[in-house]
């Protein structure tokens, strides 16, 4: 019994394909995509596409990003700042069909099956507590067993994403896994990164090791560049091609806890021109503390 877990592809098909091509050498698995397949990169409907045309057998969970893409289908209420923070969500439920909408708010938040000796295989996208538990390679033995209890009992394996950095956590009371990220990975290296999960008959347990797989990241960094602008995904995405490319959360996460702490925003559309002044200003000191740093 194999499972391949592919989790936060967040509309970057090139890497998506990179990754669907390798696996072609894998023989027969289950595909597990474990949240977040759409926002952030610049392809999502082509990503819902080519995601359909897997003819394989597959599972499929929603993550946070779904909803973000979800909320933005009837009228905006946020205030400044997020109004224009959640401009790729914005742009990202625009580039999708009603069919591909309802789809994805269909798509459930867990699944389950069995491994070969009945013991429980459960899939989430942060924790079974919520979507945006952060399970890191770091993460205490006691956060996990909170984040995981009841679900996490002798054989139990929990799968998960969210993070974007892969991570296994073996435990008194069975085994979490982080996949990491196809579309937006991060640790300091931005290739794919995917999960392969097989079952050792002799063991009798789980056997599990991470994948890297290159793709192209100058045409994915070029189409993010496009989309900076008021009626595309807005200046956001700069911060979201810096992540990529790095494989660093700080671009993004960084500047969003500095940036929201922040009082007097302007309303629209002043408060476009605010974040894209501070976007660049973020940029430009980020560039000076790692020339100072190297």
């Amino acid at each position: 019994m194999k499972l391949v877990v592919l989790s936060d592809i967040h509309a970057n098909i090139w890497a998506l394909q990179a990754v669907l091509d390798e696996l072609k050498r894998e023989g027969e698995f289950l595909l597990i995509l474990a949240g977040d397949l759409v926002n952030m990169g610049p392809r999502p409907q082509e990503t819902l596409q080519l995601l359909a045309k897997y003819d394989g057998q597959s599972l499929v969970i929603s993550g946070n990003h779904e909803g973000y893409v979800l909320a933005q289908r009837g009228p905006s209420s946020l205030p400044p700042p997020y109004r224009t923070l959640f401009a790729p969500s914005r742009w990202t439920m625009k580039q999708l069909a009603s069919e591909e909408l309802d789809y994805l708010e269909n798509l459930p938040r867990s699944v389950s099956l069995t491994d070969p000796e009945g013991g429980r295989v459960e899939i989430y996208h942060g924790s079974p507590r919520s979507q945006i538990d952060c399970v890191f390679p770091n993460t205490s033995r006691e956060e996990l067993e909170r984040m995981m209890e009841p679900h996490l009992f002798e054989g139990t394996l929990v799968i998960c994403g969210h993070t974007h950095v892969p991570s296994v956590h073996r435990l008194p009371g069975g085994t979490v896994l982080n996949a990491g990220s196809v579309g937006m990975s991060y640790g300091d290296d931005p290739r794919a990164c995917y999960a392969i999960v097989e079952w050792d008959y002799e063991q009798r347990r789980w056997e599990i090791s991470h994948r890297r797989v290159s793709y192209d990241q100058t045409s994915l960094l070029a189409e993010l560049e496009q989309l900076a602008h008021p009626k595309g995904a807005g200046p956001v995405a700069k911060l979201i091609a810096r992540g990529m490319s790095s494989a660093n959360p700080y671009f993004l996460d960084g500047f969003l806890r500095s940036y929201t702490t922040k009082e007097d925003y302007p309303s629209p559309p002043e408060d476009y021109g605010h974040l894209e002044e501070a976007i660049e200003l973020f940029l430009l000191e980020s560039e000076e503390k790692m020339r100072s740093a190297g």
